[in-house]
């Protein structure tokens, strides 16, 4: 009986074998590529891949740290590393390696006779400043040799993200700042049946597919069922003004970590510097704060802070655009932007 049960499950799992490996080759599903590094850190595994589906399909190749950009070294003495830290802008998860602005930046070095830059991309989606402080503390930092950090900072995005009242996030690791600008990480222990999801569908793509098929389609029927028009409104991150209290101290909040994050760096002798990327829709009225201005105090050089914005006849084009939202950096968007920052960094930070 026994033996007769075996050989019943011999062409059963032969088929799931070459189910999984046939749905990973044709690019239609992956495992799990996000792990936990640690209590105070998730991460995304290295050399794997995933599909991106926001702005559009993408299947995202990850690096052997794990970030979306082309192998790196772990030290080049040769050439002058300048890392780039930010959210979904930064990592371009909508587009190839290629077409990413920090791979187009190191092209434009190689070219213009100047093969010593090199541009690594260290963005990670859907983060803020304090979590990539964190990504920069815990990993980044002794995992790879660099000269320079160029963090991108998007106010809207960033300043709700960095404050718990603010911030939309879910998963097993949050991390805001505290009142002194100290990252404060909230680790939810997991019960045993999501650890075992988890584990599945970090080894099994067709596991993973289902599972996300399933969460997508249980956020789709919560929304047709509830019409929670307010829990839609907080996702998209547009806020009351009772919010402008807490959009200030998270603003405040920054500042001291970013303050903290530049003496660090000067200590062993790393230079930092702001891009800031203005808002396309500003639909906050986040320039009314004066934050750029208050980053710009930061820096103790002024030429180290860029203040980047797209240029309005640029922006359909630049831009993608969904439900009279506008998203991520298009192929285009990637093009100027790279170009914009290239001679900024050849002028200024190369200086």
């Amino acid at each position: 009986m026994r033996l007769r049960l075996f050989y019943a499950l011999i062409p059963i799992i032969a088929f799931l074998i070459l189910f999984e490996y046939t749905i990973i080759n044709l690019g239609l599903g992956f495992p799990r590529s996000s792990y936990c590094f640690n209590e105070r850190l998730m991460l995304r595994r290295p050399n794997s891949s995933y599909i991106n589906y926001k702005d559009q399909r993408n299947i995202v190749h990850l690096n052997n740290f794990g970030f979306h950009d082309k192998n790196r070294e772990k030290t080049n003495d040769d050439k002058k590393r300048i890392v780039f830290i930010g959210d979904s802008f930064v990592e371009g998860a909508q587009v190839s390696v290629d077409s990413l602005f920090s791979t187009r930046i190191e092209k434009y070095f190689n070219s213009s006779n100047d093969s010593s830059f090199e541009i690594i991309n260290c963005g990670v989606g859907g983060v803020g400043t304090a979590w990539q402080y964190v990504l920069w503390d815990e990993y980044i930092r002794d995992n790879l040799s660099y000269d320079h950090i160029i963090l991108f900072f998007l106010p809207d995005n960033d300043l709700r993200d960095n404050h718990p009242k603010l911030s939309s996030r879910r998963g097993q690791i949050k991390i805001y700042l505290d009142k002194n600008g100290f990252p404060k990480i909230e680790y939810m222990e997991l019960s045993s049946r999501i650890k075992l999801f988890n584990y599945l569908s970090s080894h099994s793509a067709i596991f993973n597919s289902i599972r996300q098929r399933l969460f997508v389609l249980r956020k789709v029927l919560k929304k047709n069922r509830t019409g929670d028009k307010k829990a839609f409104i907080n996702q998209k991150g547009i806020r009351s003004r009772n919010d402008d209290n807490y959009y200030q101290e998270s603003l405040i909040r920054t500042k001291k970590l970013m303050k903290r994050w530049i003496n660090e760096l000067q200590n062993d002798d790393i230079g930092f510097s702001i891009v800031y990327l203005e808002n396309i829709e500003d639909k906050n009225n986040m320039q009314e704060k004066n934050i750029g201005l208050n980053l710009k105090n930061i820096v103790a050089d002024s030429s180290h802070f860029f203040n980047y914005k797209i240029q309005d006849g640029l922006i359909e084009k630049a831009l993608f655009k969904k439900d009279k939202q506008y998203g991520h950096y298009t192929n285009f968007g990637h093009k100027i932007i790279s170009e914009e920052i290239f001679f900024w960094i050849k002028n200024a930070v190369d200086r």
